[in-house]
Parts: structure tokens; sequence; C-alpha cells
């Protein structure tokens, strides 16, 4: 085989290579929407007390499953001969409470670590005050000083001000927030 025929057998790889990965994205664009579209036909469905009813308005609910009606239609018409871009915006068009419920998901977990973190804070300063009384009395150089500590004290204290107005300020808007 001369050099030309093996770049060019390279190059026919290389491009069988290419369309192949251009098709595995295509194909996992389509699925990505379909599995998407499906679990969003089920939280639609689901009359129960979940957080997608809880975030979510019977206005908003209403558009979400005309346009997942309609989205549904064009995955099944248009949907196998569309590129992987037009499946990406199929994707990309929808938003609103599906937002405000990975929010409401994820919410606890960050508030358990927010306030894990304060505890952990506290725990620290309250030994390295320790630490540094006791380094003071046998004249061992610190490795904090007293100002670090205290700012460190102030930024904790701010912290747990900001969660604790956080926390308020959300459980009323869950307050205010219209029931399904």
């Amino acid at each position: 085989m001369t050099a030309a025929e093996k770049r060019a057998a390279r190059d026919r790889l290389r491009a069988l290579d290419n369309k192949e990965a251009s098709k595995q994205l295509r194909e996992g664009a389509h699925s990505t929407l379909e599995g998407y579209l499906y679990k969003l036909r089920d939280l639609l469905d689901d009359r129960s007390d979940t957080p997608f009813m809880k975030c979510s308005k019977p206005t908003e609910r209403q558009v979400i499953s005309q346009k997942l009606t309609e989205t549904i239609s064009w995955l099944h018409e248009e949907g196998e001969a569309a590129d992987t871009t037009a499946l990406w915006g199929k994707r990309g068009r929808w938003r609103g409470p599906s937002y405000r419920y990975r929010e409401i998901e994820a919410f606890t977990e960050a508030l358990n670590n927010s306030q894990k973190w304060n505890w952990s804070t506290r725990l620290f300063l309250t030994e390295a005050r320790a630490n540094l009384t006791a380094e003071a009395a046998t004249d061992v150089p610190s490795k904090w000083t007293s100002e670090e500590l205290d700012a460190l004290e102030v930024a904790l204290k701010e912290h747990e001000v900001w969660l604790t107005d956080g926390i308020e300020r959300q459980k009323h808007e869950d307050e205010r927030r219209p029931s399904h």
C-alpha cells in the first residue's frame, strides 16, 4: 500500500469515526429529550403534594402541558430526522418550575451542609482559642492569631444571620405561593 493509499484509508476511517460519533451524539440528544419529556409528563400527571406541584402554578402547568404535547408530537413526527442542534433546542426551551423544582430538591441538603459548616467552624473556633491560650501560657507561637480568629467569628456570625434571614424569607415565600 502506498503512502497516498494509507492516507486515503485513514481519512475514510476518520470520516467513519466522525460520522459514528455524530450519530451517537444525535441519538443521545434524542434520548435525553425523550426521557425529559416522559419525566415531565409524569410530573404533570402526578396529583400529589410533590415539590413540582408546590413550586408551579396551575397556569404554568397548563402552558407546560401544551408545550409538552407539541414537543412530543414534534418528536414523533420530525424528531427522528432532526439534527442534534434541533433536539438540543427543543430540550433547552423548558424553563420555569423545573428550575424551582430542582432548587427545592437541593435546598434541604444545602441547608444541612451550611449548618454543618457553621457547627464545624464554631468547634474549630473553640479549639483554636483554647490552643491560643495554652500556647500563650507556654510562650509557644500559635498557628492562628487572635485577630484571625476574631475575623473568622465575625464572618461566621454574619453567615448565620444571612442563613437565618434566608430561611425566614423562604418560609414566607412558601406561604404566599398559591397551592395547586
